[in-house]
């Protein structure tokens, strides 16, 4: 008589890779930082030196516009960097599972 079993033999221990989102999420953060740096300097130039006009203005507004925008891509760069993180987690993790497939041979003897 032949029998078959398959299993799903964990080969290579776990992982935990959150310190690749900690480290995306830094260099996020960074970049941030030096933006908000910029629009701090834009805006000491235009509010701080009591600029005043129609440039001056529409040079606020743009700068505060783009500033929501960034803001909205970080939000989203945040959102999208732990969900490609738990993607990447799931596939090093399925890669070191291995299916085993035992097949062998019973012969009854009975005495």
């Amino acid at each position: 008589m032949k029998f078959t079993d398959t299993e799903i033999v964990q080969v290579i221990p776990e992982e935990d890779h959150s310190y690749k989102g900690r480290r995306l999420r830094q260099s996020i953060e960074e970049i941030q930082d030096k933006d908000d740096e910029f629009y701090s300097l834009i805006n000491n130039v235009i509010v701080g030196e009591d600029q005043k006009g129609k440039i001056m203005d529409q040079m606020s507004t743009v700068a505060f516009m783009r500033k929501l925008n960034e803001q909205k891509l970080y939000m989203s760069l945040a959102l999208k960097t732990i969900k490609v993180v738990g993607n990447y987690s799931e596939r090093v993790e399925d890669n070191k599972r291995q299916k085993v497939v035992l097949t062998y041979n019973q012969s009854a003897k009975v005495n």
